[in-house]
C-alpha cells in the first residue's frame, strides 16, 4: 500500500471542486491526487441565473494539483433576491495515455447531484452552502512493455537495457535467454554476458500495482576480442607483432598510436589473427584492436600501452674494484663490482671467455690458476638491449718454485726456483710486434685486395694466414699458409689474386714462443670497406681475448 494514495491494485485520481454559493460567490477546483504523476483532467460549466467570469472563459479546465491547492475558475453573480439557481455542470474527463487504461468510476464529496453519481458528467444547483465534488478515476490495465538495448563502451560485453512501458512503473523483473525472472530496474538494467546472441524478457508492474502483464523482449548480440600476444613491456622491438582472437567475430580491425581503426585481416581456422607494425620509434606507443562481424562489432576495443626503446645501456667497473688491467698479482680470488646507466638493469659475466651467466655488482672468482684471465661484463636493460662487453685481463703469477711459476713479490722466479730479490716484480708476457696493412677496392658483389701486408713483425715470430667463407683463394683454406721464423715485412698479396665475396673472413695471427699472439680478422662487407678486428691470445689461454 503507497501513502500517496496507491492502495492495493487500483490507483484513484480525485479532482475536488469547492462551490461557494450566494452573492459574488467564488467558484474553485482543488485536485487531491494520488501521486505527483497529473493523469486526471476536470472539466466545469456553469449555467442558470447567475454568470461565471474569471481568468478563463467556460468552459474552464483544472489539472490534477499534487499539492491540493485551490484553482479559482471564477466568480458567480447576481444571486439577489428572486434570482433563480446557478447551477454548475461538471464534467470528468479520464486521462488519454496509455488508451484504454484510465476510466471515469465516481463522484465523490457532498456535492447535491454529483456525490455518488458514476456518470462523468452531473450538476450541482447552488445554495448557501460550501460544496465539493470530488472526480475518481482508476486504472486497472498493465503496462505494456517494450525494451531496448545499447551497448556499454566502456564495460566489456556490457549491455544497458531500457526497461521502457507505456507508463510510469513501480516494478519490473527481467529473464536472460529463457530463465527465471528476477527483479530489474525499474528504469533500466546492465547486463555483462559472454559472446553471442542474448534475449532479455522484461515484464512490469505500473504505480496503481497492475503487473506484471505480458513480457516484452529485446534481442542483441555480443562480438568480444581477446589479446593472445604481444611485444613485453618495454621491448627492443621496432617491428612487434600483436596476435588477437574472437569467437564470434570473422574479422578484425587494428590501428598504433591512435590513428583510425583500419581492417587488419580475417580471423584465421584458429580463431585467430595478427597484426605487425614496422619501423616504430623509441617511445610510448598504444595498440587497439576489435573483432568485427558485419555490423555487429566490439563496443570495447582491447587496448595495449607499452614502450619501444632500442637503445643498449652502458656498463662500467667501479674504480678501485678488481686488478688492474694488465696486472700481474699473485692473489687467486678477485671481486668485481660494476654499475650500468640504466636504472633496473641486469649483468650477464664471463670469465676467460665462457659462457656468460646472469650475476650481480660484487661477484667474486676464486680459485685462478696462474697465467692470463679476462673477466668480462655486459648490462641488459628491462627492454632487452645488451651493452657492449667491459672488459679487464690480468695475470696471476705461479706459485714461487711451482713449474714454470714466476716469483712472488720481491723478485721474478726462475723456471721451477723461487723468487729472487728483485725490485720490478714480474711482468706479464710481451704482445709480438707486427700490424696489418691493406688496400681493398670494395664492390656489391666481390672486394679487390690490392695489397695486404704485416709490417714491423717481430724478429722470429710465425705469420699464418687462414679464409673461411664463399671464394676464398686454395692456399688459404683448411690448414692455410704459413711462415716462420719471419721479421719485418711480409707480403701476403699474392695469395688474394681473385676478388672474395661478401662474408669471407681471412685471419692472420702473429705468434712467437712465450710471447702474446696478435690475432687479426678482415671480414668482407658487400660495398663496404672490410672489417678489421683485432684479439690477443696470451700464453697457455685456450681462447683469444680482446686486447
Amino acid at each position: 500500500m503507497r501513502s500517496d494514495g496507491i492502495q492495493q491494485r487500483r490507483r484513484l485520481i480525485r479532482g475536488v471542486l469547492a462551490v461557494v454559493l450566494g452573492v459574488s460567490a467564488g467558484l474553485a477546483v482543488t485536485a487531491t491526487p494520488a501521486s505527483a504523476d497529473s493523469f486526471v483532467q476536470v472539466q466545469m460549466f456553469a449555467s442558470g441565473s447567475g454568470t461565471v467570469s474569471g481568468p478563463s472563459a467556460a468552459p474552464c479546465v483544472v489539472a490534477d494539483k499534487p499539492t491540493g491547492a485551490i484553482t479559482t475558475c471564477g466568480v458567480a453573480t447576481g444571486f439577489g433576491a428572486g434570482a433563480s439557481p446557478a447551477v454548475v455542470t461538471l464534467s470528468a474527463t479520464p486521462q488519454a495515455s496509455p488508451s484504454g487504461h484510465w476510466h471515469f468510476v465516481r463522484w465523490d464529496g457532498n456535492a447535491p447531484g454529483c456525490a455518488g453519481s458514476t456518470s462523468p458528467t452531473c450538476s450541482v444547483v447552488s445554495g448557501t452552502a460550501t460544496y465539493t465534488a470530488t472526480a475518481v478515476f482508476a486504472d486497472t490495465t498493465a503496462p505494456t512493455m517494450t525494451p531496448t538495448a545499447s551497448h556499454s563502451t566502456s564495460s566489456d560485453r556490457t549491455v544497458t537495457v531500457t526497461l521502457t512501458g507505456n507508463e510510469p512503473l513501480s516494478a519490473a523483473s527481467c529473464a536472460v535467454d529463457g530463465g527465471s525472472f528476477a527483479a530489474c530496474g525499474p528504469g533500466s538494467q546492465d547486463f555483462t554476458l559472454p559472446e553471442g546472441s542474448h534475449t532479455v524478457a522484461v515484464r512490469g508492474t505500473d504505480l496503481s500495482n497492475n503487473g506484471p502483464g505480458t513480457a516484452g523482449s529485446v534481442t542483441f548480440r555480443i562480438v568480444d576480442t581477446e589479446l593472445v600476444s604481444g611485444p613485453a613491456n618495454p621491448s627492443n622491438e621496432s617491428s612487434p607483432t600483436f596476435t588477437f582472437s574472437s569467437l564470434t567475430g570473422t574479422t578484425f580491425e587494428c590501428a598504433v598510436d591512435n590513428v583510425s581503426l583500419q581492417a587488419c585481416g580475417a580471423k584465421g581456422p584458429d580463431g585467430r589473427g595478427s597484426k605487425t607494425f614496422s619501423g616504430l620509434s623509441d617511445g610510448t606507443h598504444t595498440f587497439r584492436v576489435r573483432a568485427r562481424d558485419g555490423s555487429d562489432f566490439d563496443r570495447v576495443p582491447i587496448v595495449r600501452t607499452w614502450t619501444v626503446d632500442t637503445v643498449a645501456p652502458t656498463a662500467a667497473f667501479v674504480l678501485g674494484n678488481g686488478p688492474g688491467e694488465g696486472a700481474l698479482q699473485a692473489a687467486t680470488r678477485e671481486t668485481f663490482d660494476f654499475t650500468s646507466s640504466d636504472t633496473g638493469a641486469t649483468f650477464l659475466c664471463a670469465l676467460d671467455g665462457a659462457t656468460a651467466t646472469p650475476c650481480a655488482p660484487g661477484i667474486v672468482v676464486e680459485n685462478l690458476t696462474a697465467g692470463w684471465h679476462r673477466f668480462e661484463v655486459r648490462a641488459v636493460d628491462l627492454a632487452g638491449n645488451v651493452s657492449v662487453a667491459v672488459t679487464r685481463s690480468w695475470a696471476v703469477a705461479a706459485a714461487p718454485g711451482g713449474p714454470g711459476g714466476t716469483g712472488g713479490t720481491g723478485g721474478t722466479g726462475g723456471t721451477g726456483g723461487t723468487g729472487g730479490g728483485g725490485s720490478t716484480g714480474p711482468k706479464a708476457p710481451p704482445r709480438v710486434a707486427g700490424t696489418v696493412s691493406l688496400k681493398a677496392t670494395a664492390g656489391k658483389r666481390s672486394t679487390r685486395f690490392r695489397s695486404l701486408v704485416l709490417k714491423g713483425v717481430a724478429s722470429g715470430a710465425t705469420v699464418r694466414a687462414t679464409c673461411k667463407g664463399s671464394g676464398c683463394p686454395r692456399a688459404l683454406t683448411g690448414k692455410g699458409w704459413t711462415k716462420k721464423q719471419a721479421s719485418g715485412s711480409v707480403s701476403l698479396t699474392k695469395l688474394l689474386k681473385q676478388p672474395l665475396r661478401p662474408g669471407a673472413v681471412l685471419t692472420i695471427v702473429l705468434s712467437r714462443t712465450g710471447a702474446t699472439s696478435a690475432i687479426t680478422t678482415i671480414t668482407v662487407r658487400a660495398k663496404k670497406k672490410p672489417l678489421i678486428a683485432k684479439r690477443c691470445q696470451p700464453p697457455g689461454a685456450a681462447k683469444p681475448v680482446s686486447c
